[in-house]
């Protein structure tokens, strides 16, 4: 199948202009991208995960003004084989992804605020996540062809990771929904895009779920603070979120979600440990979430690697 030319074709049965299209090498792992860089950007969903992921996403685009323009929201297109195909057409926006390296302490106070912005977005049902689903995760994970290859310490220690971090605070998210807000679900430096005016926005809404505020800032606190390694950064970025939040941000529930995000990358590395990834790695790694699990606040803890 020849995706450009099937792609093109939905859009001209959808009355969508478009100049020379091109997929895109480095599109994520479940969906090509299909652009010509100037007028429309296609998200063309892999036949494995053609479940529907962009449903958030899109339901998320077409109640809110942030990130780009949907112009297909939702296409299910047979090709001449009639093999289907799931996609959704956006408004090519002339943006680049900020790196971490290049990331300034000007764009880090215009994140904050724009974060706080879309934390004030209006909720709609498709926000809502199982919970059960998550746990569900969880559970295959710690039953995977990889854990059972692991040393009976690294089994162990999981096992205390997942009682102590993984779920009580996975439990938090759902914990209030009243108080919850729209959440990113995924943030980090790599999703703020920098227009040529300099402004920043936020991308990728694939995770967008209710959560308490702190969710998104716990993804930031890892990210600011310990891959980037700035105090200084963090401080600036919880300082512009805070501005008009009228109250501290809960330090205690974002060592929580800290907590759980660690927790989940400790869970990752297991699961690849026969196949990517060498388990003195992951014991390097469990190590140093041992204070955690001990109920350390993670601000008192100097470091961790492995987040990348």
């Amino acid at each position: 199948m020849n995706l450009v030319h099937e792609v093109c074709l939905v859009l001209d049965d959808n009355l969508i202009s478009y100049d020379l299209m091109r997929l895109d090498s480095s599109s994520p792992r479940d969906y090509h991208v299909i652009t010509d860089h100037s007028r429309v950007v296609v998200k063309l969903l892999k036949p494995e995960h053609s479940v529907d992921p962009l449903n958030n996403e899109v339901l998320f685009s077409v109640n809110s003004d942030y990130g780009m323009n949907p112009l297909v929201e939702d296409i299910r297109h047979k090709d001449s084989s009639g093999f289907p195909i799931f996609l959704s057409a956006w408004e090519w926006v002339s943006c680049r992804p900020r790196s971490q390296s290049g990331l300034n302490i000007i764009e880090v106070a215009q994140a904050g605020r724009e974060l706080f912005k879309f934390h004030g977005l209006g909720r709609y049902p498709g926000l809502v996540l199982d919970p059960m689903t998550e746990f569900t995760g969880y559970t295959e994970k710690l039953k995977s062809y990889s854990f059972n290859y692991l040393t009976a310490d690294s089994q162990s220690r999981l096992k205390d990771v997942f009682t102590h971090l993984i779920q009580p605070n996975s439990e938090l998210l759902d914990l209030a929904p009243d108080f919850n807000v729209v959440s990113h679900g995924s943030i980090a430096p790599e999703k703020l895009m920098v227009r040529n005016d300099g402004s920043v926005f936020w991308s990728d809404y694939r995770h967008v779920r209710s959560a308490p505020r702190e969710y998104d800032l716990a993804y930031m606190y890892l990210h600011l603070r310990h891959r980037l390694n700035s105090r200084e950064l963090w401080d600036m970025f919880k300082a512009e979120y805070s501005k008009d939040l009228n109250r501290d941000v809960n330090d205690h529930m974002l060592n929580q979600f800290c907590g759980l995000l660690l927790g989940r990358r400790a869970l990752t590395l297991a699961s690849k440990t026969l196949h990517s990834e060498r388990e003195d790695k992951l014991k390097g790694f469990l190590k140093e979430l041992e204070p955690l699990v001990k109920g350390v606040p993670v601000q008192d803890i100097k470091s961790f690697s492995h987040l990348h």
